[in-house]
């Protein structure tokens, strides 16, 4: 029984994850959205019509926008940090991409901070800066211990704190 509900927990608080993603958002550069996989197989990141970042998804979900910030962020207007997803089970979760807007409709995307599993990260702003924690502790299949890691992205740079 208690088997039973936990896996009933489990499948709750993915969904909640899932429906809590979205692709599209309104920025002071119009709207971001992340199109689904096209013929060629990629997933698209526009930012008011424009290519971002494409993704391989020919085995991936589309991927979402898991935080979006708005004013107080330095040089920038709106952060906007997305969740690649991929497809099986080797991970359970994706690389993370920033992305920094400004109002003229420049922007910035910083290299990808790559993450395979685990606790989901934690994503919060502080001040001026963009803390993404990934919370350590066992790993998914095996044995050992997963150390916490934090990255601060801050005007467009992103950095490893701990």
């Amino acid at each position: 029984m208690v088997i039973a509900v936990g896996r009933y927990l489990a499948a709750i608080a993915l969904v909640a994850t899932v429906v809590a993603q979205t692709t599209n958002h309104q920025t002071v550069a119009g709207i971001f959205e992340i199109k689904p996989k096209g013929s060629n197989g990629n997933c698209e990141a526009l930012l008011a019509g424009k290519l971002v970042r494409s993704f391989e998804c020919e085995y991936s979900y589309t991927p979402g926008i898991i935080a979006y910030y708005d004013k107080g962020n330095g040089k920038f207007e709106n952060v906007v940090v997305i969740q690649e997803s991929p497809m099986g089970n080797a991970c359970n979760g994706g690389a993370l991409h920033i992305l920094g807007i400004q109002k003229d409709g420049s922007f910035s995307i910083a290299d990808p901070i790559d993450f395979c599993g685990g606790r989901n990260p934690v994503v919060e702003k502080k001040e001026t800066r963009v803390r993404i924690t990934f919370p350590g502790g066992p790993p998914n299949r095996g044995s050992g211990y997963i150390p916490t890691v934090v990255w601060e992205y801050s005007n467009g740079v992103l950095k490893k704190i701990k």
